[in-house]
Order: structure tokens, then sequence, then C-alpha cells
């Protein structure tokens, strides 16, 4: 016993003794702590991969809405074109109806004048007669001015789809050009029928005489 230990029981402690069983497992293996480190080791890792394992997965995040796109196809293409035909041939059509109109009202504004002008003026043959060829000779021209005016509008609508690069409805066109012709053909017949029978009604009025 040294002098410290004489001290602790001098004071009433009971000195630590190495070889005290109490603390005889403590350091009765030498590779006891480095067993113990390799035990806490193990236990932690355990505790992580468990921890790892046991976590709830992750939400995924709902992917975004997908846009729509616009399908230019060949349907798409053809509808397009068909109302663009659509489109020209309801022009067409409307500028036909017009100058028909027009043409109408021209001819029925010179069938008066040449009844009035045939009940005024009654008291002279010869009178009658060049008030007569008058009348239809202006008739016959307003007819082909207003044929003139028809066929401008056609070729400005013409140049019209041209200047801005726009394709045309070729039957359209034909139509309008069919209809513009047919009524000139119509009026000029007209025409013609009615000087031929001014003409024959001035020959019997000469041979009455």
């Amino acid at each position: 016993m040294n002098e410290n230990e004489a001290a602790f029981i001098e004071d009433g402690i009971t000195p630590l003794v190495d070889d005290d069983p109490l603390f005889a497992p403590l350091h009765s293996d030498p590779d006891e702590p480095a067993e113990l480190q390799a035990r806490m080791s193990a236990t932690a890792k355990e505790g992580r991969q468990g921890v790892l394992e046991s976590a709830a997965p992750m939400p995924l995040a709902a992917p975004p809405p997908a846009r729509r796109r616009r399908r230019h196809g060949k349907e798409a293409r053809k509808r397009h074109k068909q109302k663009q035909k659509a489109a020209a041939r309801a022009k067409a059509k409307a500028k036909a109806q017009a100058a028909q109109a027009v043409a109408k009202a021209a001819a029925a504004k010179a069938a008066a004048s040449s009844k009035g002008g045939s009940s005024s003026d009654s008291s002279s043959s010869s009178s009658s007669r060049s008030e007569e060829r008058v009348r239809l000779r202006h008739r016959l021209a307003a007819e082909k001015a207003t044929s003139e005016v028809l066929r401008r509008q056609l070729q400005a609508r013409e140049e019209d789809v041209k200047s801005r690069g726009r394709q045309c409805d070729q039957l359209a066109m034909a139509q309008a050009a069919a209809v513009i012709e047919t009524l000139t053909k119509q009026r000029q017949n007209d025409m013609a029928r009615d000087l031929n029978k001014a003409l024959a009604e001035i020959r019997k009025r000469r041979a009455g005489k």
C-alpha cells in the first residue's frame, strides 16, 4: 500500500484497486474496447440502414399538362382551300347578280323611254321612224356600256387576285364570264328583234299609205 492509498483509508475512502472484482470485466480482456467500438459502429450502421429502408418515398411531381398542338395536315389545307373557293364563288355570283340588275334597269329605262316617245310622236311617220332608230341605238349603246362595265369589273377582279397572290377559282371565273356573255348576247338579240319589228311596222305603214 502506498502513501495515497493510506491517505484514502485514513479518510474512510476505499481506494480503487485494479484487481477489484467489480472492475475486473473492464480490464480482463485487452481487446474489449475494440470489440465495443466495432459493435457500436455495426449498430449505428444497422440503424442508418433501417432508417433509409423505412423512410417513406418522396412524392413524384405531377407532369405538366401537355400542350395541344394545332394540326396542320392535308385535311386542314384542303378545308382552307375549299373555303377560299366558296368565298370566290359567292363573290362572283354577287357581282353577276349586280350586273344583271344593272342591265335590267337599263333595259326597263330604255323600254319606258321608247313607249313614251312612241305615244307622243305618233303624228308624224318620218319623225317616229327616226326617233325609233335613235332610241334603239341608244339602247344598244347602253347595253354595250353595261357589258363593258361588267368586263372591266371582271378584269379588275382578276388583277386584284393576281396582285394579292391568291389562287382564284377558275370555275367561278368561267361561270361569271359565261353569265356576262349570255346577258350580252341576249340583249343584243332583243335589240335586233326590236329593231326588225320597228322596221316592219314602218314598212307596213308605208304600204298602207
